[in-house]
């Protein structure tokens, strides 16, 4: 996983086996994190939906 940290906002890429790149960047001046994929696909959400989101994972569903 690469890491960028330019001035209040960090950014990692989540490089896969298949050549996908998704980045998730944090931007800590708007409080909201975006995940944008290869194909200029984006989700924006909030720091609390991001922290939900990784403590509560749903993978039996």
């Amino acid at each position: 996983m690469a890491q960028d940290k330019v001035p209040n906002i960090t950014r990692h890429t989540l490089c896969g086996v298949q050549g996908c790149c998704p980045t998730v960047e944090i931007n800590h001046d708007s409080d909201e994190v975006t995940i944008a994929d290869d194909f200029g696909g984006k989700v924006k959400l909030t720091k609390e939906q991001w922290r939900e989101a990784r403590t509560n994972p749903m993978l039996d569903a």
